[in-house]
């Protein structure tokens, strides 16, 4: 069964936006969200096709977890403020995968029922089914949300600080590159800000072929309803370095020594 009207053109797609009002929108990486952060819009199941970045994220600035966590383990000031510029950016995007996460499954419940979808939710539809490069159908709806998930705090934050070294290496401080990226074999991508590379290398993991494995243990812990944790998907991206599987003991031996799988603990999934 096909998802009704959801294959728009992108101008299609502008038009709803306008004819129903919406609010000024600003984007990340394909993710459009309300600059307004009062404006209400996030409870709304049918004015808006995105979730604000404000309302219930906005109180991510103000968690004290960075400081918990640094209580904790005793983590020396330049560690701290690593984590802290890493982990507001890594929360903001799982918020939005998981809202986007969320509305997908109410579609999928109302077409399973026979309920009409609003044109804002067919709107949303198209935008990631075009982002995850999907055909906007039911059955690609369950591919859609296996791929459209959460990346484990304790991971990102693993691998950000190993390919950075603790955000003190020249990719880091001069082009905002935290996690690897490379424009050709011998040049390193840059990025406007810590958020751009923080989306990008997200959203690598979520669609690239090579973790594909990473996803379907991510998968089966959704299936279990237990937590997502960076130890128990870490083995699925082998691929992200040549140095294999010492690559991957060395992200396990950041996360352990470090106690960062506490973030995954007290964070939301």
């Amino acid at each position: 069964m096909c998802l009704y009207n959801l294959n728009l053109p992108m101008i299609a797609v502008l038009l709803v936006w306008a004819v129903f009002g919406c609010r000024p929108v600003d984007s990340v990486a394909g993710f459009s969200y309300c600059r307004d952060s009062s404006c209400g819009v996030c409870e709304s199941n049918d004015r808006w096709v995105c979730r604000p970045i404000g309302c219930r994220e906005r109180a991510i600035e103000h968690l004290s977890v960075p400081q918990k966590w640094s209580s904790i383990q005793r983590a020396p000031f330049a560690k701290v403020v690593f984590i802290k510029k890493l982990l507001k950016p890594i929360c903001e995007e799982n918020h939005r995968i998981l809202y986007a996460r969320s509305v997908m499954i109410r579609i999928q419940n109302k077409l399973r029922c026979c309920q009409q979808v609003t044109p804002h939710e067919r709107a949303f539809a198209y935008v990631l089914f075009a982002r995850y490069k999907m055909s906007p159908s039911m059955d690609n709806i369950t591919a859609l949300l296996k791929k459209m998930d959460i990346i484990p705090v304790s991971l990102a934050l693993a691998q950000g600080i190993l390919e950075s070294g603790w955000g003190r290496s020249c990719a880091a401080v001069n082009r905002n590159s935290c996690f690897g990226h490379m424009a050709t074999k011998s040049r390193v991508r840059g990025f406007s800000n810590i958020e751009e590379c923080v989306v990008r290398y997200m959203h690598n993991l979520n669609v690239n072929g090579f973790y594909g494995k990473m996803r379907a243990l991510r998968q089966g812990m959704r299936d279990r309803n237990a937590r997502i944790t960076g130890p128990g998907i870490v083995s699925g991206i082998q691929g992200y370095s040549v140095r294999g599987y010492k690559y991957i003991k060395e992200l396990l031996s950041l996360i352990r020594s470090n106690g960062l799988e506490f973030f995954d603990k007290e964070l939301p999934q």
